[in-house]
């Protein structure tokens, strides 16, 4: 082919739009494909230029798709913002839990050694009290006794005037 040929020349002007045109596509949907894979936050800035060889359906379709993708990729956010505060409050009241539960045991503990206390208090009360019964029974035994014994000298005086008035 003769590089001087106006049709070599027209040919090669062609090729060169259909380059310019395919690496302007090839961007636009390496763009497309980075909102898509949703891997970080970025920021699409497409020129004017690059779309202006692009029929307006074309272009039409582009923007409802990424406005798609920025619609998706919201959703997607604001969901992983109420999973990380669902995840926060779970890990509070869990906290909480553990907590309440601690101070449960604590009390419960507190109110072992309490009636560990009143148990020990009671059985001393409980001794203390069979050890007055049994002074009363004995004292009262001994009462007895020293009645007994003194209706017996009553009646031995009672004799041993009698004797002294006989006698004397």
């Amino acid at each position: 082919m003769d590089i001087t040929n106006p049709k070599f020349s027209e040919y090669l002007e062609k090729q060169k739009d259909f380059l310019e045109k395919s690496r302007r596509e090839e961007n636009v949907a390496n763009a497309v494909n980075h909102v898509q894979s949703g891997n970080e936050p970025c920021t699409i800035v497409i020129e004017l230029s690059i779309l202006k060889p692009w029929k307006d359906k074309e272009v039409e379709k582009l923007m409802e798709k990424l406005s798609n993708q920025l619609q998706k990729l919201q959703e997607a956010n604001e969901e992983s913002k109420s999973v990380t505060k669902a995840s926060a409050m779970k890990a509070a009241a869990k906290n909480e839990i553990a907590a309440a539960e601690q101070e449960k045991l604590e009390k419960e503990r507190l109110a072992q050694k309490a009636l560990g206390e009143q148990e020990q208090l009671m059985d001393a009360i409980v001794q203390e009290s069979m050890k007055l019964q049994q002074e009363a029974d004995e004292n009262s035994k001994l009462r007895e006794f020293l009645m007994d014994r003194g209706r017996i000298v009553d009646v031995l005086q009672s004799n041993l005037r009698r004797l002294l008035l006989k006698l004397g």
